[in-house]
């Protein structure tokens, strides 16, 4: 030990360290020095083994007591490898869903005390206004949060928001962080260069974070120190570790059961949705959109709003689905394949893409009949879905039996049979960021093949049939 508490001598801190666990002396025989490990009969270091190692102690001894006690001891927080160590997965995953809730939060409250813009061209409340804004700035943290390499938008807008936050850990303070850029025309997010106050701040509360959290929180900004301080070969090694965190497999556990959750919600309402004559839908349009910083905006759909380096095959070549439902006499659906294949697609967008949402429409994509708007964790109002900030509005309003069918809806859509949440805060990744969920070509392990071999695995008609994930049209 190099040294002791206030008010310890050193000197008992080197005893207790060689009664503890050993030591290392040197005896001068003839010319020659050797090194003698002696280890005490019995020691802290003894509870690791069942066999205590031989006392004829080698240097590999003090490899093997610390590899067993790292094992032991530290390897529900770190992957132990022969040379070095690293946070293992389930850490630092935890870790940044927890920097994501809380950061969600102070987001919230800081929005909640703000005075939002009133400018020709905006339309909504100001609690719908606030909403939209916290949905945008949650998708782009949660970006931000799960890309290794950071960049820097102005002179003084820093948006390496994992270094300044592990930053704050360390020191033991939180500061600031901001976020805007100056093409942003909404004043909410516009950065001026001249002006430090401008751009969206709130301040970063350490205080919200237990002990257990703040560890962890540790781990999951590891990486980001190596990259911006480290040298070429340490920066190589991060990137080689962080890639083995972010790996859908990490995640399938967290996700798989709001997923059939989800699925069986819409299941349920799109096969029995009806137009305001009282007949089944036959044909419905899907178009996925993406928050933005004009609001809830017509052109921002998912092939847009997403960079390109960041989209799989099935966002690049549409903007969303088209469902048929086919039924017998009895009203039942006949075409399950089909029906059961987009109904996994758009659960699939919107969990790949979280924060992304769709507008059903009843007939054709140029329909003004709209009958439902919805996230992965939420189901919208007409008043919500015009919400925006000199944004293209989006076409069409809710039909009046969707109308009618909203608040029931919305209170069962992001719960299970027995009332449990499905999405959180925790919960919800970034998984076309995670390694093998944007292969272009749906690779083996993308997050649509995942999806569809988790699904041939589940029984029963609403399940069955499904080979693959839909493209959009």
């Amino acid at each position: 030990m190099s040294g002791g508490l206030r008010g310890i001598p050193k000197s008992l801190w080197v005893y207790s360290s060689m009664f503890l666990f050993g030591y290392r002396q040197f005896v001068k025989i003839g010319n020659d020095f050797r090194e003698m490990y002696i280890a005490p009969a019995r020691s802290f270091a003894t509870d690791l083994f069942e066999t205590y190692p031989n006392k004829q102690i080698s240097r590999g001894w003090f490899d093997e007591i610390g590899q067993t006690f790292l094992e032991v001891y530290l390897s529900d927080f770190v992957s132990i490898g022969s040379r070095r160590t690293a946070p293992n997965s389930r850490s630092v995953l935890t870790g940044k869903q927890t920097i994501f809730k809380e950061t969600v939060k102070m987001i919230s409250d800081t929005l909640t005390s703000m005075p939002m813009p009133r400018r020709t061209g905006d339309v909504g409340t100001d609690a719908n206004k606030r909403k939209v804004a916290e949905n945008f700035l949650a998708a782009k943290f949660l970006e931000s949060f799960y890309t290794l390499a950071g960049s820097r938008l102005t002179n003084w807008v820093d948006t390496h928001y994992m270094t300044q936050i592990r930053n704050m850990v360390y020191m033991g303070a939180g500061t600031k962080l901001v976020f805007g850029t100056q093409k942003y025309t909404n004043p909410l997010f516009h950065v001026d260069p001249l002006n430090h106050n401008s751009g969206f701040q709130f301040k970063f509360e350490l205080d919200r974070f237990s002990t257990g959290e703040l560890q962890l929180m540790t781990w999951a900004t590891k990486y980001y120190d190596d990259m911006n301080t480290g040298t070429d070969l340490t920066r190589t090694r991060t990137r080689q570790d962080y890639n083995n965190v972010i790996q859908l497999q990490n995640i399938v556990e967290d996700i798989k059961d709001a997923i059939i959750g989800s699925y069986n919600r819409l299941y349920d309402i799109l096969s029995n949705i009806k137009d305001d004559a009282g007949k089944f839908v036959e044909k419905i349009f899907i178009n996925f959109y993406y928050p933005h910083s004009t609001g809830n905006d017509a052109n921002q759909n998912l092939k847009l709003a997403i960079p390109i380096y960041y989209q799989g095959e099935g966002i690049k070549t549409g903007t969303g689905l088209e469902i048929t439902l086919q039924r017998d006499g009895t009203g039942k659906i006949t075409n399950l394949e089909s029906f059961n294949q987009n109904i996994l697609s758009i659960i699939h967008y919107l969990a790949k893409y979280p924060y992304s949402y769709f507008v059903a429409k009843q007939g054709q994509k140029t329909s003004s009949n709209n009958i439902l708007y919805a996230s992965l964790t939420e189901i919208f109002s007409q008043q919500y879905i015009e919400t925006r900030f000199k944004g293209r509005k989006i076409g069409g309003r809710l039909t009046l039996f969707a109308k009618n069918n909203y608040e029931n809806w919305q209170n069962i859509w992001n719960k299970n049979s027995d009332d449990k949440i499905l999405w959180s805060l925790m919960n919800i990744y970034p998984i076309y960021l995670f390694r093998g969920a944007k292969s272009p070509t749906f690779g083996k392990d993308d997050f649509a093949e995942y999806l569809v071999n988790f699904f041939s695995s589940l029984s029963g008609n609403k399940y069955s049939d499904i080979d693959e994930v839909a493209t959009l049209k």
